[in-house]
């Protein structure tokens, strides 16, 4: 569900709700029988060039191996459109994992990402990042296995839009 906030569309609030079987990824052998998932969002437009999403999501796993599994997250996203073909984003982000059904661990993370966008046309983007993870637990490490509390990433990516 979309609402906007202003007759400017400068201001729009986004609900949805996901439920069903395996409505989001568990990790492995952690997975429930009926996932339930709510998210809001926040778009706002502070200038024609700057773009900001608030996200909060939670979400629920029913019958797991550990019982009823449970998480919730939050970020925000800032894009600021440095012309027709370039966009920089600086995203924050905030999850906590409450018994380990989504990620393996029992942790909370965080994230920070830099990041630019290309599109030199409407149907195509190139987007570069670099991203920083961190977790309360030795939660990253080759396989599952929890070896350190932080990673540093870098990603290419593609999008083709039909």
């Amino acid at each position: 569900m979309n609402y906007w906030v202003t007759m400017e569309k400068r201001t729009r609030l986004t609900a949805s709700v996901h439920c069903g079987e395996n409505a989001i990824f568990a990790a492995p052998r952690l997975g429930g029988d009926f996932d339930t998932i709510v998210e809001l969002r926040l778009l706002h437009n502070w200038t024609d060039r700057f773009t900001q999403v608030v996200q909060s999501n939670m979400g629920w796993a029913a019958n797991t191996p550990v019982g009823t599994g449970s998480w919730y997250g939050i970020y925000t996203i800032g894009i600021l459109h440095l012309n027709c073909c370039w966009d920089t984003l600086v995203r924050g982000e905030w999850f906590r994992d409450v018994e380990g059904t989504r990620t393996g661990f029992d942790a909370s993370y965080a994230g920070v990402t830099l990041g630019l966008n290309w599109h030199p046309n409407d149907w195509f983007e190139f987007r570069p990042e670099i991203r920083g993870d961190f977790a309360d637990q030795p939660a990253f490490g080759n396989g599952g296995v929890g070896e350190t509390n932080n990673q540093l990433t870098g990603a290419l990516s593609g999008l083709i839009k039909f």
